[in-house]
């Protein structure tokens, strides 16, 4: 099923490995590699990346590493690697075909720029966002109960009002898993830092299907993992969608 004016905010896969000998120190020269094998994304960032450690003195952060970033010319695909993963992002989904092919081409830009011996985690992760106040409102209609929480409880009195209430649930599925969030986001709330927040309530269904397991890198086994995982996630997102959604956000089939 194909959705014209689906909620996604974006669809994400990233790829980890162990701590690579070949990947400590300055990477930069990997990294200019990689982007320069890379077609489609002219804008180019770096960014540190920051570990939290908690400490009898409070709070410290200290860098981990550096993100190499590119992105397309309207921001709306991104690719990010460091020296533990790379990761495609957009946000302008068009299916899982044409986000299938852009990953192609950044796993094999890996592949000739990295020597990646193993992988450990893949990650297919879809985060809808429902902002229409009017959905929002008739949210027990688009979705199933199960996924509503405390949401499917009624006020006792017109004093009580829903703020913020989520629901978090992790299912193995085969030799992977699928963690699924959703729920309510109060305003100026979100889920994640790379999605601004809103001055309103928003309706946010978050599912992470990912495989934790050592695997021999190659691209071919790397894309057939990540389809396993994006069918693992679709069928859940059929799993807990009404008909309401389908209309609301003009679903069609394929």
């Amino acid at each position: 099923m194909r959705f014209d004016a689906a909620p996604l905010e974006f669809v994400l896969c990233q790829i980890r490995w162990p701590s690579l000998a070949a990947l400590q120190g300055d990477i930069s020269p990997v990294a200019k590699k990689f982007g320069s094998l890379l077609s489609g994304f002219p804008l180019y960032t770096e960014a540190q990346e920051m570990s939290i450690e908690v400490t009898p003195e409070g709070v410290k952060q200290y860098p981990a590493g550096t993100v190499y970033q590119w992105s397309s010319a309207d921001r709306t695909i991104g690719v990010s690697f460091t020296k533990d993963f790379v990761a495609l992002t957009s946000k302008n989904y068009a299916g899982y075909e044409s986000f299938n092919a852009q990953l192609r081409d950044v796993l094999t830009a890996l592949d000739e720029s990295a020597d990646i011996p193993l992988i450990e985690r893949i990650g297919v992760r879809y985060l809808n966002r429902i902002t229409d106040e009017n959905h929002v409102a008739r949210i027990d209609e688009l979705v199933h109960p199960e996924l509503l929480g405390h949401q499917a409880l009624k006020p006792a009195t017109s004093e009580v009002h829903l703020v913020q209430a989520l629901t978090q649930s992790l299912f193995q599925v085969g030799s992977g898993h699928l963690q699924a969030r959703s729920g309510m986001l109060a305003p100026g709330e979100t889920l994640d830092p790379t999605v601004e927040s809103l001055p309103t309530q928003s309706w946010v269904l978050d599912i992470d299907s990912f495989r934790q397991h050592e695997l021999v890198f190659s691209v071919e086994n790397a894309l057939a993992e990540a389809g396993r995982l994006s069918d693992a996630a679709y069928d859940f997102f059929k799993l807990v969608i009404r008909q309401g959604f389908v209309e609301a956000f003009e679903g069609r089939e394929l």
